[in-house]
């Protein structure tokens, strides 16, 4: 009846009004204007019981100087008016995970100087465990929930021991979102530990591992390690479409699907 098409009308613009609000509430970050970036970055930084409080503050250094350095200042420069997105995290066993260092947009020596300034302040929250999985999932949560949208996205981690379980299949998860997973291993207690990183955390279209012999040497790693992050960025050229990273991110993932790789019995063996 003509009389009664008005009240259904009405009735269907508000349920498509109930319904636009529910799905910008499912997640409200991404609902939000974003700031477009070249690069989001999670610096994971081993926080386990393996690691002495001195070792932890070495890495936090080497983060801080690596990021100081003009090389790396110039590469993210280099990036443009967009720049890149960064957040330090630190984790250890189970859940434990802690975000150390709250995202923050980098385009200049100003604002690198400030996220170093951060870093070097920052406290330890955490010791336990080795969850490589858990850290790998905290990480992608972060990249997931920021208020930023990158080209490209990378999770950094990096340690000094092997985890008790495999991550790959955490590592998978976040290959298969496009995401790529690159290592930093500290030897000075497992020698093989780059072998493994390659194995099992790292994968990803452009992924690599590094080594540092010890932690002393950790600064020298990572200004190498973010030099080639924040460059290899075109790799994400524009008009490259996440599921198009996503792919090139599962076919770069293949070299590194063994299950386990042989473990030395003991450190003095591997030595």
């Amino acid at each position: 009846m003509p009389g009664s098409r008005q009240p259904r009308d009405a009735w269907a613009g508000w349920r498509l009004v109930a319904v636009a609000v529910v799905m910008a509430n499912v997640n409200p970050v991404r609902a939000q204007d974003v700031t477009p970036v070249a690069l989001e970055l999670v610096l994971a930084v081993d926080s386990s019981s393996s690691v002495s409080d001195e070792e932890y503050d070495l890495q936090m250094r080497g983060i801080a100087e690596a990021f100081r350095d003009p090389d790396v200042v110039e590469a993210i420069a280099d990036l443009g008016d967009r720049g890149m997105a960064v957040t330090v995290v630190q984790w250890s066993g189970g859940r434990m995970q802690r975000v150390t260092v709250e995202w923050m947009h980098l385009g200049d020596s100003s604002s690198v100087d400030r996220f170093a300034s951060l870093v070097t302040q920052s406290q330890r929250q955490l010791t336990g465990g080795t969850n490589l999985g858990g850290a790998i999932r905290y990480s992608l949560a972060q990249l997931e929930t920021n208020r930023f949208e990158g080209q490209r996205r990378v999770v950094d981690v990096s340690g000094d021991g092997f985890a008790g379980l495999s991550p790959r299949r955490e590592r998978d998860r976040a290959l298969s979102r496009g995401v790529t997973i690159n290592g930093l291993a500290i030897l000075n207690e497992e020698p093989a530990l780059g072998d493994y990183f390659a194995a099992h955390p790292v994968g990803g279209a452009g992924a690599f591992v590094l080594t540092a012999d010890s932690y002393e040497d950790f600064v020298d790693a990572m200004r190498d390690k973010l030099i080639q992050e924040i460059s290899s960025f075109t790799i994400a050229a524009a008009g490259t479409t996440p599921a198009a990273i996503a792919e090139t991110a599962r076919d770069r993932a293949e070299p590194f699907e063994r299950d386990r790789i042989p473990r030395p019995d003991s450190k003095t063996a591997a030595r």
